[in-house]
């Protein structure tokens, strides 16, 4: 089934059911998710994301005048804006993602006096509610279809600090260039290993296909858990590398985090999270060389170590959760974790394709016997990265 076509045929409906005219063209861009490396990015460390098999559709057609007009088939609005008045300020609500990438073009160099305005309209298959980079993708198609009508000369590295730019303006923090870097570069069956100091980046194989494994995702329909502001956690970051007297937590090692137990000027909650930026860390990487040369079924522990890292420095996961990965992993998963760093209550799994459906089943009756609702099952795979059809 060529799911992708027919969510194409459907943008481009919409779009002439709206405007009443066919687009110049459509783009697509995949959603996303970290499969390990929460908190690193901004702690100088790495983080390995991957493009999933669900995408947004943009199709976008010129304008002769200076109005920027985005449908989307989720929404009953139309927002309307004239490239004269957008700014950061204006931007709230569903728009503010695509008006918000139109606006960050402007900040990193284009002449937005210039250019037409456009019509945009968007469809989608990403799901919301399972932390899948539904709003990366949607910043990320909108730039490639922004970048080519108003042609912008920006190469991959300056598109994602264009959506970096875009989504931290609508999250109210900086939420890292890894997804939106894995959504703009990432292939089938492989991850995009990013470097959180220098923000290199390269595509690193992932051998699900060849070891005949897939990605479950779960969605527990647990309360997500808060975190501390940025700030705060940049800050405790900080605070503990002047401690070891080192340039970054990229530089510190474990052993360096137990000589700070002592330290009564680095309170406990700044201690376990800069342990775990400085352990995840090495485990990203763990990660990486295993699945190149021993495959998905040998990541197992890194992961559990990754699942207990997280509760260990923002509080214990969900019974949800925590069902999850047990249930998982009880019935054939190869490897289980928490998937958005505490934010979601979601699971991300590798499972042997004999045993995706004995999961699910185990998944429905697992909870029921806790009495919790039924989890979301999305299977996805690793798919390749954004373009123009």
């Amino acid at each position: 089934m060529d799911t992708l076509g027919d969510i194409r045929d459907d943008t481009r409906a919409g779009f002439r059911a709206i405007y009443g005219k066919d687009p110049h063209g459509l783009w697509s861009a995949p959603g996303v998710m970290r499969l390990i490396g929460d908190h690193t990015e901004y702690a100088d460390g790495h983080t390995l994301c991957l493009a999933l098999d669900v995408r947004t559709v943009v199709a976008l057609g010129v304008r002769e005048d200076r109005t920027i007009r985005v449908a989307s088939v989720d929404q009953d609005e139309i927002a309307e804006i004239s490239l004269d008045d957008l700014d950061s300020e204006s931007l709230e609500g569903w728009p503010q993602y695509p008006l918000g990438t139109a606006w960050a073009m402007g900040q990193f160099g284009a002449d937005l006096q210039a250019v037409p305005g456009v019509d945009l309209y968007i469809d989608s298959d990403v799901p919301t509610r399972v932390r899948m980079g539904s709003s990366v993708a949607l910043t990320v198609a909108v730039a490639l279809a922004l970048r080519d009508a108003w042609q912008i000369d920006a190469d991959l590295g300056q598109l994602a600090r264009i959506c970096n730019l875009s989504e931290s303006l609508a999250a109210g923090e900086d939420v890292g260039l890894g997804p939106i870097l894995a959504s703009l570069a990432g292939n089938a069956d492989q991850g995009v290993l990013v470097d959180g100091r220098s923000k290199d980046f390269e595509n690193v194989p992932l051998g699900l296909q060849t070891h005949d494994h897939t990605l479950m995702l779960v969605h527990t329909h647990a309360e997500p858990r808060p975190l501390p502001p940025l700030a705060e956690r940049l800050q405790a970051i900080e605070h503990v590398a002047d401690a070891l007297s080192v340039p970054s937590l990229r530089e510190a090692q474990a052993v360096d985090m137990k000589q700070l137990v002592s330290n009564k000027s680095v309170d406990s909650q700044e201690l376990a999270l800069a342990t775990h930026a400085v352990k995840e860390n090495v485990r990203v990487l763990e990660v990486v060389r295993t699945l190149r040369e021993d495959g998905p079924e040998a990541i197992g522990q890194i992961f559990a170590d990754s699942h207990q890292s997280l509760a260990d420095a923002f509080g214990a996961h969900t019974l949800d959760v925590d069902l999850a990965v047990s249930i998982a992993l009880d019935n054939g998963a190869s490897a289980a974790r928490l998937l958005g760093h505490r934010t979601s209550g979601s699971v991300v799994a590798l499972v042997p394709n004999d045993a995706l459906s004995r999961i699910s089943q185990a998944l429905d009756t697992g909870f029921s016997e806790h009495g919790l609702a039924t989890p979301d099952v999305v299977i996805v795979n690793p798919s390749d990265h954004a373009t123009r059809h």
